[in-house]
């Protein structure tokens, strides 16, 4: 998102923005995607993310998503997915450099228990007048029957088409090594109708599993 928006949202990218909502204001972040692979199809029905300003470099983080599963064999499953707590702390903010750590332990509904943590380090730096880059690097340790550590990444580029509408292009990816790297482009616009509410929508594909997903969303912002 664009230095200088009222509201900078952590959607609808994959990267994790560097700034935390202000102390006392409450950000929601609502959205629902398509995924379409070769074997499976998956409606995100209701991404929500709510972030709350508790300090003026920290903001505690509450998360859910509600999604249906569609195999190949015509097989259907709804699942009430998973809920995440989290924080953000800002490190680092200057005009020219934006640095910010991001922690989320998610919680399987279902099993009740510990299913993943994540920590994640987010940068940002301005792109002449009207743009921004960003870079995530994020480690990721999964409890499923087959527990593993993955270190994810991703590099976005914005720009300010008008005062109200921006875009961006990313590439990102799910593990370092040359043998897990899973690469992947996405792009999409954002739109706001005011200082406090914006839309969003975005198109991606994971390249070596020709996988599509795309969204569409709003978030808003209110103290």
């Amino acid at each position: 998102m664009l230095f200088g928006q009222t509201i900078i949202t952590d959607r609808p990218d994959q990267m994790e923005s560097s700034v935390v909502v202000p102390r006392g204001w409450l950000q929601g972040e609502q959205g629902m995607q398509i995924i379409s692979s070769p074997y499976v199809q998956q409606v995100d029905w209701w991404q929500q993310l709510w972030r709350i300003g508790v300090s003026s470099v920290a903001e505690l983080r509450l998360g859910h998503v509600l999604s249906t599963f569609y195999q190949e064999e015509g097989d259907r499953h709804t699942s009430l997915g998973q809920y995440s707590v989290g924080t953000k702390v800002q490190l680092w903010r200057k005009p020219q450099l934006q640095v910010a750590l991001i922690a989320a332990l998610n919680l399987a509904v279902l099993r009740a228990k510990l299913s993943s943590r994540q920590l994640c380090l987010a940068v940002a730096t301005p792109l002449g007048t009207e743009g921004q880059l960003g870079v995530n690097v994020a480690w990721y340790r999964s409890y499923t029957e087959m527990p593993q550590h993955r270190i994810d990444w991703s590099a976005s580029a914005s720009y300010a088409l008008n005062e109200r509408t921006s875009w961006f292009f990313e590439l990102f990816s799910s593990g370092i090594r040359p043998s897990a790297i899973s690469p992947g482009l996405h792009t999409g616009m954002t739109y706001l109708t005011s200082a406090y509410f914006q839309f969003d929508t975005s198109f991606g594909i994971q390249l070596d599993s020709y996988t599509y997903f795309a969204s569409i969303g709003c978030s808003f912002i209110v103290q």
